[in-house]
């Protein structure tokens, strides 16, 4: 695996070893490999129906990002030792299909690109996640105790949320640039927000640095974080394959996110409680393969409880209650978990999410109305124009317009960006902007 850099390379190949260990002192482990190679086959199966020219049906059920995963496992790490099924892509192809997808590469139904780009689908460090989530899986790194004091802020009535969704990537060459992060940061700060929200993912993996561990944590998030006690973090499936160990005591524990007082769910209240944005930690519970789902535990819904009687609620969390293309729920249980009466207890008015690497507004009539859906996931990692979602009624905006002057490698991707809540006396302002600053996408609620 040449692409890979010498210390990802021997953080992989140390945790493999680990892994193989493991198995070998404890072969009822090799069903949590069986699980696992479950869903990485069904993520198998939709790129090989892409490189083969017959593009999927538009589903929710796997990503073509993680396609390469059980192939890169199998012949590079002898992935079938942990129980994993052997790949069905072949060599000779996999090796076809690089050539095929070189320069601007190919555009997947969601945006997901196809290509051979950092962060794009060909890019081997995506291998990391799947060892590392069966590192966790395996219980070969200690969990942090779940915190269960979360802080609430008293905001002002004129308060500037901003919203920066998987944004974790760092920089890294990108054509003539240092790649969107910095770039859609840069925006943010312009704007001079309140408060600023990251609504998790840390890529490869939020790795706190131990055990040969690359820092990506501290150097690919909180290092490039530009706020400093205005912030918060939301934890997430990429941190979650580090038992969350880089983001309980790397990033919460820093300065910079000190408001969230070491806890991963909060709350920011209007004047009068006549508004509250709660933030979620859908990953602590989550027990999906790769932690693709998002759950809550009790902790959070007996938190939710205690907002029953603020009028408008605006929840923030990193996994979707929604499916990409607004038709039906997500297969996530966090719609019916915070309806149940234990918790909110009846349906947010508007909720945020990241999670799917894209920006994309719902209508009133997508299937979780009559909440306001809006994805912002699309602050760092390559994504193209998914066309189907434009097609789709439940949809009323998605980020669409092509990069400025881009490089050849470039010519499929879309723009990155963010979004903004502006709350002041009986309304909020929404807008998505993009890494430019351009905002193409405002609404105003009533409130």
């Amino acid at each position: 695996m040449p692409s890979l850099t010498a210390t990802a390379l021997a953080h992989a190949s140390a945790r493999a070893a680990a892994l193989h260990a493991s198995v070998a002192a404890d072969a009822s482990k090799r069903s949590i490999g069986r699980d696992l190679g479950e869903y990485l086959q069904a993520c198998e199966a939709l790129l090989i129906g892409y490189m083969n020219g017959a593009e999927p049906k538009a589903t929710d059920n796997a990503q073509v990002e993680f396609g390469l995963i059980l192939y890169w496992l199998d012949t590079d790490f002898d992935g079938t030792k942990w129980g994993l099924p052997p790949t069905k892509i072949t060599t000779a192809e996999y090796d076809q299909w690089k050539e095929e997808i070189k320069t601007a590469g190919i555009v997947a139904w969601d945006g997901t690109l196809i290509g051979d780009g950092t962060w794009e689908t060909f890019d081997p460090g995506w291998v990391i996640a799947g060892i590392d989530y069966l590192f966790c899986e395996h219980d070969l790194l200690k969990q942090p105790k779940f915190p269960t004091s979360p802080a609430t802020i008293n905001a002002n009535m004129n308060t500037t949320i901003a919203i920066v969704g998987d944004w974790g990537t760092g920089s890294w060459p990108d054509g003539s640039s240092d790649g969107p992060a910095l770039q859609v940061i840069e925006q943010v700060q312009k704007l001079n927000a309140d408060y600023v929200i990251h609504l998790g993912d840390v890529y490869y993996v939020g790795t706190e640095g131990s055990f040969v561990s690359p820092h990506w944590e501290s150097d690919r998030f909180v290092k490039l974080w530009p706020f400093n006690g205005n912030s918060f973090a939301l934890n997430s499936n990429h941190e979650r394959y580090d038992a969350s160990n880089g983001y309980f005591k790397i990033a919460l524990a820093s300065k910079i996110f000190s408001a969230q007082k070491g806890t991963s769910y909060f709350a920011i209240v209007g004047p009068q409680n006549a508004w509250a944005v709660i933030g979620l930690d859908t990953a602590y519970a989550d027990t999906s393969s790769m932690y693709m789902a998002g759950a809550l535990n009790a902790e959070q819904q007996a938190f939710l409880k205690t907002f029953q009687s603020i009028p408008y609620v605006v929840l923030m969390s990193h996994h979707n209650p929604l499916s990409t293309d607004g038709s039906t729920t997500s297969e996530s249980p966090l719609l019916a978990q915070v309806t149940d009466a234990s918790a909110l207890g009846r349906a947010p008015e508007m909720w945020y999410w990241g999670h799917i690497h894209n920006g994309i507004v719902y209508s009133p009539s997508s299937a979780i109305a009559p909440t306001l859906g809006r994805c912002a996931g699309h602050a760092a990692i390559p994504f193209g124009n998914g066309k189907y979602l434009g097609t789709q009624n439940a949809i009323t905006f998605y980020a669409n317009a092509p990069m400025e002057n881009p490089d050849p490698d470039q010519a499929n991707r879309v723009r990155n960006g963010f979004a903004t809540l502006a709350f002041s006396s009986g309304q909020i302002v929404e807008t998505f902007y993009d890494q430019y600053g351009n905002a193409p996408w405002t609404n105003t609620v009533k409130v």
